[in-house]
Parts: structure tokens; sequence; C-alpha cells
């Protein structure tokens, strides 16, 4: 399991100047990194408390919660790339969209083959392996997409060049309130970058907030989150760097 903290999540403490960004090796920004970015750690709490209520989240609420963690907790991240973002939107900015093209964009969200992040696109590729609903999956990201084309101030979204190409993962063991980026991608050389005890705070920060929406139990949920987002994960780099070393590099 990741490391535990009781230290308050700030906006200023993690998220000051840089966003919880996706592992992705094709980055050439320096990242504090976990898998899908901040939004794919919600997708784990969402995920979270979908099983323990036995009921499927609304979209409205879905929407609702994206809205309300990314102004009072922290941003939500989301990628595409190049090729995707073409396939989904035609190459054009969603705020560029007439209603119905973008309506009929997010309609194509059920298509694995539109979404840029692999980590979510594995999600709908094979759920049960994710434990998660696919239907959850589309509406987190058509809820993010409808915020951005709204105008909401934390909706970070980035849209990736180039093809895969990492030949090592590195796991950066920060531990304390600050964390240190690192950079996916230097020239041609790519790895992928995790930041476990930065995925963690913010993950226990959003189980928080919603369990308190909820009326549910925060450590157990926080737990509950805990589990379905490391299994998320390992997933995703299984099936993504499966052969790949893992450098763990200390703070």
């Amino acid at each position: 399991m990741n490391p535990r903290t009781t230290e308050p999540l700030h906006q200023d403490h993690l998220f000051n100047d840089i966003s919880l960004s996706c592992v992705d090796g094709r980055c050439t920004d320096p990242i504090v990194g976990t898998a899908g970015g901040s939004i794919g750690e919600l997708i784990a709490v969402l995920a979270a408390v979908e099983a323990h209520t036995g009921q499927a989240l609304g979209a409205d609420a879905v929407t609702e919660i994206l809205s309300r963690v990314a102004a009072e907790v922290a941003p939500i991240y989301h990628h595409s790339d190049h090729m995707c973002f073409q396939r989904l939107f035609g190459g054009e900015a969603p705020t560029e969209l007439s209603p119905q093209s973008f309506h009929d964009a997010l309609d194509k969200l059920d298509d694995p083959n539109v979404y840029g992040c692999g980590h979510v696109a594995g999600m709908l590729r094979a759920p049960e392996a994710y434990c998660v609903r696919p239907g959850l999956v589309r509406d987190t990201i058509a809820g993010f997409y409808s915020l951005l084309r709204g105008g909401h101030p934390a909706m970070h979204f980035e849209v990736l060049e180039g093809s895969h190409a990492e030949d090592e993962v590195h796991i950066i063991e920060d531990c304390g309130p600050r964390f240190s980026p690192h950079r996916p991608r230097e020239g041609s050389s790519q790895r992928f970058v995790a930041h476990p005890h930065a995925a963690t705070l913010i993950r226990d920060a959003y189980a928080q907030d919603i369990a308190q929406g909820f009326g549910l139990p925060i450590a157990e949920l926080r737990s509950a989150a805990d589990v379905l987002a490391e299994r998320m994960a390992s997933r995703t780099l299984d099936t993504l760097a499966r052969d790949l070393p893992r450098v763990h590099i200390p703070h």
C-alpha cells in the first residue's frame, strides 16, 4: 500500500505550480505523476463510493462532484494525445465546437479508442480487471469535458504529441509535504514517472470531501479507494510497462 499521511492537503500544498499529471512518458514538462493523473485517482474514489453504497452515481452527480472537488480540494487533470483528440473532437478545441458537435463527440466516449490516456482507456477495455463500471468512467470524462468547455478554471487538459517509447518506470519516493517533479521525456528518451505518495495524498483528500458529502465513513472510503487505485495502477503498468525496469528514486 502507499504510505499514509494525516496532514491536510491545501491547494498550495501540492498544486500551486504543478498539477498531478499522468505517468505518461510523452510529457516534456516536469511532472508529479500518477496513473491517469488526478482524474484517475478521482475515478478510484467514485468507484469505491459505488461499491460501498451498491448504487450507481448519476451523470449529474458525477459532474457536481468533479466541479466541487476541483475547486475546493485540488485541480483535475486529464490528457489525450494528438491522434485520439482528432478522433474525438476532430482536432478542434471543445470550446470551439458547436453544441451539437460537442454533444456528438461525447457520444463517442464509450469507445476506448478515443482516449489518449491508456489508464482511462484500459478501464473501458477491461472494466472487470479495474473493478469499475464503464458508465462511471464515461460520465466522469464527459463531465470533465463539459466543465472544461464551460470555463471551469480547475480543469487541466493536455494533448500530448508523439508515440510511446518508454524504457523505464521511475518511482519517486517522496515522503514529505513537497514533491520533486521529474521530466518524463528528454529528447528521444522517455520513462513513466510515478509519485505514489502524492497520489495517496490527493486520493485521500478527494475521499474525505466525497465521504462527507455522502455521509459515508471517511476511513472506510479511503481504504477502499486505496485498494482500488493500487489495483488500477498496477493493471495499467502491467499492461503498458510489463517488461520495463522499475527504478526507485529517493527524495
